[in-house]
């Protein structure tokens, strides 16, 4: 299962980088000088390009429980443990960025539309009051959602060419498919609330410049409150007697086109000290 997910991720990837090629073979589009420092700011300057565009992204993601989790039921004088597995999904996403002119904490906000599958297990004991073992087993849940993400990003420039990516934004999920099979003994138990799923989460990234309009941002969100539903645990989903913490390394491509089509200004050494352009002074 892991490795189908990874290859259909590669297989994303690979097309957002051909035809992101082939776009740069219809218009005009500057490359690095490596030779010298051409580029002060990682970030594309608003001076020289448009401050919209488009981006597109591809994860895994991953729903991460932390320790066994005891659960009495009293009415079937029944004890149970119950052990959270994770298992990787996938995500798929496209939106649109707005990069700020005067960006001293947020450079830019993003507005994406995904697909999140988040899948699951959990391994559980049932024992009676004497410790007897009544039933052994596991089931899996797979929950597919359609997505809606809001974010403020900020950066911190590591050289020329690199950042570091710190976002808080918020998502709005709604399930569409309920994978969720239950093989509990009777009189036993399970949560599965999660039809709407609302959430701020928090996105620690890091951003390289591939070329002066193409961002490659690499990144790991997590929510940190859980507002929707209303019975979770924070930060945290329901699913059977566990709690699980939702996790999503993602790869995402930022697109930027030049402002009227023309080129971004280069180094002149003749112009006065101090005058600045769309890449620093």
């Amino acid at each position: 299962m892991l490795t189908r997910l990874v290859g259909i991720l590669v297989f994303v990837l690979a097309i957002c980088f051909s035809h992101t090629l082939e776009a740069q073979n219809n218009k005009y589009k500057p490359k690095y000088n490596t030779s010298r420092k051409v580029k002060k700011e990682p970030f594309p300057s608003t001076q020289d390009y448009k401050q919209g565009g488009w981006l597109g992204g591809a994860g895994l993601t991953a729903m991460v429980g932390f320790g066994d989790n005891e659960v009495e039921f009293p009415q079937q004088n029944l004890e149970g443990t119950f052990t959270p597995i994770p298992l990787p999904g996938l995500m798929l996403e496209g939106g649109r960025y707005y990069n700020l002119k005067k960006g001293w904490i947020i450079k830019y906000v993003d507005a994406s539309l995904a697909y999140k599958l988040l899948l699951g297990r959990e391994e559980f004991s049932i024992t009676s009051p004497t410790q007897n073992v009544v039933y052994e087993d596991k089931h899996s849940f797979n929950q597919h959602f359609a997505s809606i993400n809001l974010n403020a990003n900020s950066i911190i420039p590591i050289d020329d060419y690199s950042f570091i990516q710190s976002a808080f934004g918020v998502n709005a999920d709604i399930r569409f498919v309920d994978g969720y099979p239950n093989n509990y003994p009777d009189g036993v138990t399970g949560k599965n609330d999660n039809g709407f799923v609302g959430q701020i989460h928090y996105k620690l990234g890091y951003g390289y410049a591939l070329d002066t309009d193409l961002i490659i941002e690499t990144s790991l969100e997590t929510p940190i409150y859980t507002f929707a539903p209303s019975g979770s645990h924070f930060s945290q989903l329901d699913y059977y007697n566990q709690q699980y913490q939702p996790f999503i390394l993602r790869v995402r491509l930022l697109f930027f086109r030049l402002d009227n089509d023309k080129c971004p200004p280069v180094i002149n050494h003749q112009l006065p000290g101090g005058f600045q352009n769309g890449y620093g002074d």
